[in-house]
């Protein structure tokens, strides 16, 4: 009987995934880039489901065997204005250099296509308008996948009752790009994400040895405050990605993207801490985590984990559809961080 409901149970696991409308997709696409971050993190989930790749664009255009194996048909090129003028080419992924996706992703626009691009979008608020002025522009897809990972739920199950939180966003140093929009949007983005809007009450910056560390007050307009801190001072090896909330009855540690766990505070007798007097165990429960050991099944996947999966997954589905009242355009959430990135520039 056991053994009858266990097969069972992993014959719908392996339809469900057999299943995914993914590995039927009729449209073409096209992919802008081939840097170590698409080739690491897009390109695999793109091959894992067979997505038609009609373009891959890269500055020099040269043909890359590992890709070429991966996606057979695929035209390698330079030019830009293959993809825009072909019509079969309904969506792109763009993962080039981050001073070049505004160009990229207005001419896109321009040309009517669905867009996938990874972060960031554009460098200035200026140019974020500038591009939500593209009328044609209904979907647009940005590349933060915090939104998309899988401890969010459990996040978003004990925060009603949020008061304040810490976000300690701790990297290597990053002498290759804009550490603003190429890395702290990352830690801002999610803060809007999970909590609402906020303004900056104060902050502060210093700047040393190749390195950027930026503190900030920030008040959300639900009335949670925060201390957020971003940081290229610290290693690569060792990065720090946790926050630390502080709800009515228990503290909500998510260190991203591996666990979400809570303690339980002490209870209070008038209003005095009862730890003090009595010896008590502390309760931390568990609600989503790695493990040791990470296991051989999809969800622990470190593209699933990490949301790169999910927020692809979404894209495609998008770009699928024949509904055209989709209106799935990231940009129009992102004015707010974008004035808060150029106010930590100034």
């Amino acid at each position: 009987m056991l053994n009858s409901l266990v097969k069972k149970y992993n014959s719908l696991r392996k339809r469900k995934m057999l299943n995914n409308p993914l590995f039927s997709t009729k449209k073409k696409y096209a992919f802008i880039g081939a840097g170590i971050h698409g080739l690491s993190n897009l390109y695999p989930v793109l091959s894992h489901f067979n997505i038609t790749l009609k373009y891959i664009c890269t500055n020099s255009g040269k043909e890359y065997s590992a890709l070429k194996k991966n996606f057979p048909g695929c035209i390698f090129t330079n030019n830009i204005h293959y993809l825009l003028n072909d019509a079969e080419v309904e969506a792109v992924f763009v993962c080039s250099d981050p001073q070049t996706h505004f160009g990229i992703v207005s001419m896109l626009a321009k040309a009517g296509k669905k867009i996938f691009v990874e972060k960031p979008p554009c460098q200035t608020p200026e140019e974020l308008e500038t591009l939500l002025k593209i009328t044609d522009l209904n979907i647009c897809k940005v590349g933060l996948q915090r939104r998309y990972w899988a401890g969010n739920k459990y996040i978003f199950k004990k925060i009603k009752s949020a008061k304040s939180y810490t976000y300690k966003f701790l990297l290597g140093t990053y002498p290759n790009g804009n550490p603003y929009t190429e890395l702290f949007i990352h830690a801002l983005d999610y803060c809007s994400f999970l909590f609402g809007r906020f303004t900056i009450a104060s902050f502060s910056k210093q700047e040393y040895e190749g390195g950027l560390t930026v503190q900030i007050h920030a008040v959300h307009d639900n009335g949670i405050t925060a201390l957020i801190e971003m940081s290229t001072h610290f290693s690569w090896n060792n990065p720090s990605d946790v926050l630390t909330i502080s709800c009515s009855e228990e503290i909500i540690t998510a260190q991203y993207p591996v666990s979400v766990k809570g303690t339980k505070k002490p209870a209070r007798f008038l209003n005095l801490p009862t730890e003090r007097v009595l010896s008590q165990p502390e309760t931390i429960k568990e609600y989503f985590s790695t493990g040791n050991l990470v296991m051989p099944v999809k969800e622990m996947n470190t593209l699933v984990l990490q949301g790169f999966y999910k927020e692809l997954e979404t894209f495609i589905l998008l770009a699928e559809s024949e509904n055209n009242v989709w209106d799935a355009n990231d940009l129009k959430g992102l004015t707010d961080l974008y004035k808060i990135l150029h106010t930590l520039q100034q």
